[in-house]
C-alpha cells in the first residue's frame, strides 16, 4: 500500500530543522520502501505492508529517537488521498488567488474543527470538507487579510494539530502517487 506522510512545522523560519535525506533514510530503516520526498517541508510518499496504525506508532517512535522536538504528522493512505482529489468541487481548479489544504492529524478533533470552520464568517473564500482535509480557496488576493482563513485560523486550538500544504503541493504529491502506479 502507498502512503503520504506530511510533517508539520519543520524547516520554517530556521526552526525544527530536518534534512529530508536524513528523514528519508530513517523511514527506510523502518522498512518503508520507494520513499520519495518532495521539497523541503516534510512531504513523503512511500510504500509499506504495515497497517496505518502501526506506521503511526513506528514513525512517532522514530521521531522521538532522532529528533529533540515534537513533530506532528499525518499519514494518509493512497486510496483516501486519491478519493479526496477525485471528490474536489470544480472551483478547486478555477483561477483562485490561494488554495490551501488543511490536513487532519491524529491529534485533531475533526468534528470540532469542522464545526468551528462552519461557524466562521467567510470573506471571498470557499471551502470543501473531505475525509482527509479541508480544502480552502481564497478568491481575491487583495482581500486575503480580510479572510476568515487569515483572521481566525491561527487562533484556533486545532491550528497546531493540523498540517497545511498549498494546492500545488497537494497536486504534486498526487502526481507522485499516480506516477508510481505506472
Amino acid at each position: 500500500m502507498k502512503y503520504v506522510l506530511l510533517l508539520r512545522g519543520i524547516n520554517v523560519g530556521g526552526k525544527n530543522k530536518i534534512k529530508m535525506e536524513d528523514f528519508k533514510y530513517h523511514l527506510t530503516e523502518l522498512g518503508l520502501t520507494h520513499v520519495v520526498s518532495y521539497i523541503n517541508s516534510g512531504n513523503f510518499v512511500f510504500e509499506s505492508k504495515q497497517k496505518i496504525e502501526c506506521l503511526h506508532a513506528n514513525v512517532a517512535q522514530m521521531i522521538k529517537e532522532y529528533y529533540d522536538f515534537e513533530i506532528i504528522f499525518a499519514i494518509i493512505n493512497e486510496k483516501d488521498y486519491l478519493e479526496a482529489a477525485q471528490e474536489l468541487p470544480a472551483w478547486w481548479n478555477n483561477s483562485l488567488a490561494r488554495r490551501d489544504v488543511l490536513f487532519y492529524t491524529k491529534q485533531v478533533d475533526i468534528n470540532a474543527m469542522v464545526e468551528s470552520i462552519q461557524e466562521m464568517k467567510l470573506h471571498k473564500e470557499i471551502i470543501h470538507f473531505s475525509k482527509i482535509a479541508v480544502f480552502w480557496g481564497k478568491t481575491v488576493e487583495e482581500e486575503y487579510l480580510r479572510t476568515a482563513y487569515h483572521k481566525n485560523l491561527a487562533s484556533k486550538k486545532y491550528y497546531k494539530q493540523i498540517t497545511i500544504r498549498n494546492g500545488n503541493t497537494f497536486e504534486q504529491l498526487l502526481k507522485i502517487l499516480m506516477d508510481q502506479n505506472k
